[in-house]
């Protein structure tokens, strides 16, 4: 059925080979998997991410983003998209809903648009004991005859009560080459320190996309953003209108040196084939920037390198690796049957030489828009190395 997706899960071998290899996958469990519904229509299921509740009891849960979700009765709109909560039962209709996105912009703020605002679209947990963030991508402010695409997401308590809200593209400048068409909230992370939050408007700049990094609770701490958290100077994103920065975001302490911070951001539209930047947090006199420290280049015309990317240790030797997708790869020749790659950097030990690197590939089908999205498992199988998920499209 169109639009049906099928996820994979398979084990990254660390091959010796750098030529193309063909993907492969096994079903972890086809015995006693558990099936969640939700309703028809609503994309239950187009995020997901595993929370470990702490507090005020303990319990994992499994938290399921449906951005086609029909609205609460105080949103005043028809579709919005929610988030649920589910836990691990045997019952495939017991997940709830969580209230999200439940109040009205304060006086002054203009109208918050909801409708078809994909509230849902991302959802990520910090881990155990740790946060949830939730983001609406469409989310409209409508003020002073004004439209505004803005995006916005919503940071949650770990017991999933919502603490704050961001939409760091409000009040700044309106115009479309500049802030009116942010889209907060297509990605978000957290970092490793658990310190800051990432977050990124891809629409920013005449959707040459931009990326900032703010404190999560300590406010003491500095925000940091391409192009300068207090200048917005675009000139200092090197990259052309249309490139969609930070589609994809993550973030590692050990790519390039250790314990030294970068936040990853796909690129995928730059170049004309895609992009991944690494950004490094700089503070020079008064500017908070996160500054251009390195660029990947994607190898194949418009195969939207960075569409999904995560840093993952996979070969346990202390060092941030890179798995990076490209959903719309497909070889010169069309014949040979393959569609969509996914891309695995194995870092030296340094973090150095990262434009000598020379990724292992793994491809997928035709048409199966293979590395639609990544993600770091952890070590399923126990033999002390990290896997990686990747999805594809099935039509």
């Amino acid at each position: 059925m169109e639009g049906q997706r099928i996820t994979l899960i398979m084990k990254l071998w660390l091959l010796s080979s750098l030529n193309l290899q063909h993907a492969s996958a096994f079903n972890l469990d086809n015995t006693t998997v558990l099936r969640k519904n939700g309703e028809a229509g609503s994309l239950f299921g187009y995020s997901l991410a595993m929370h470990h509740q702490l507090k005020p009891t303990d319990q994992q849960l499994l938290l399921i983003g449906a951005p086609h979700a029909k609205a609460l009765p105080s949103q005043k709109a028809n579709i919005t998209g929610g988030l649920y909560r589910c836990k691990f039962t045997t019952q495939s209709d017991d997940c709830e809903r969580i209230p999200v996105d439940t109040e009205d912009a304060k006086p002054g703020q203009g109208i918050d648009h909801r409708e078809n605002q994909w509230m849902g679209v991302q959802v990520k947990s910090q881990g155990p004991g740790g946060k949830v963030v939730v983001c609406a991508h469409r989310y409209q402010q409508w003020i002073h005859n004004n439209q505004l695409v803005l995006g916005r997401c919503f940071i949650l308590e770990q017991n999933l009560i919502v603490e704050d809200t961001r939409t760091f593209c409000r009040n700044r400048p309106k115009a479309k080459d500049l802030f009116g068409y942010c889209q907060q909230g297509v990605s978000a992370a957290f970092t490793k320190d658990k310190k800051y939050i990432v977050f990124s408007g891809p629409g920013a700049y005449d959707w040459k996309g931009t990326v900032r990094m703010e404190p999560i609770e300590d406010f003491l701490l500095d925000p940091y953003e391409t192009g300068d958290q207090n200048v917005f100077n675009e000139r200092h994103i090197p990259l052309a209108i249309s490139s969609l920065l930070g589609f994809a975001l993550d973030s590692g302490t050990n790519l390039l040196k250790k314990e030294e911070q970068v936040i990853v951001a796909g690129a995928p539209r730059s170049n004309l084939s895609g992009e991944v930047l690494f950004l490094k947090p700089e503070a020079v006199e008064d500017q908070r920037s996160l500054r251009v420290a390195h660029i990947l280049q994607g190898p194949g015309l418009a195969s939207s390198f960075g569409y999904s990317l995560a840093v993952i240790d996979l070969n346990a030797d202390g060092w941030d690796d890179l798995v990076v997708g490209a959903p719309q790869f497909s070889l010169t020749d069309m014949e040979a049957g393959r569609g969509g790659a996914v891309y695995v950097y194995i870092n030296r030990r340094d973090g150095r030489d990262w434009d000598r690197l020379q990724p292992d590939i793994l491809t997928g089908n035709k048409d199966s828009m293979f590395g639609l999205a990544v993600a770091n498992i952890g070590d399923i199988n126990h033999d002390g190395y990290n896997g990686s998920h990747q999805k594809m499209h099935k039509h």
